[in-house]
């Protein structure tokens, strides 16, 4: 399950939820954080919660927008597992699947994104892909409404 900072992220990121029963998300109660999944008694009240979805939900997800979303586990610090997640697209004039790339201040660089689960590797993804999605100033490349130049 991902964590709620995660969880969080990519709320801010723009995914949007639609309570269904079998889900997981974070509530409120009595002042702490608890985590609970929806039943048909819940779905009404969930929609205060922080969403917190299953790896196929993310899967599905990354999916819906026209990605595919490679998770395999590495192991490039001594003993401890970590998690690699690849993210292609299908190929425009191959038709194939290729390796999506990002572009980094230094150039570009593979989209992959690592985290100590499957789960957070893919919400990683996620967020990376619905940040694409936004609207960027024209002007200084910014998030729209923009705050750096003051357009609008």
């Amino acid at each position: 399950m991902i964590s709620l900072d995660t969880a969080k992220k990519l709320k801010d990121a723009g995914l949007k939820w639609e309570p269904q029963e079998g889900d997981w998300f974070y509530w409120w109660v009595n002042g702490a954080i608890d985590v609970l999944s929806t039943h048909n008694q819940l779905l009404v009240q969930c929609s205060g919660g922080i969403f917190a979805p299953r790896l196929d939900q993310l899967l599905a997800e990354i999916e819906k927008r026209g990605y595919w979303c490679a998770i395999m586990p590495t192991n490039a610090v001594g003993i401890d597992v970590n998690y690699l997640a690849e993210l292609y697209r299908l190929g425009e004039l191959s038709g194939h699947l290729e390796l999506v790339w990002r572009k980094e201040v230094d150039g570009f660089l593979i989209a992959e994104f690592r985290a100590d689960s499957p789960e957070e590797a893919a919400t990683l993804a996620l967020i990376w892909i619905l940040e694409q999605d936004k609207p960027k100033c024209p002007y200084c490349n910014g998030d729209m409404p923009c705050l750096t130049c003051s357009c609008d």
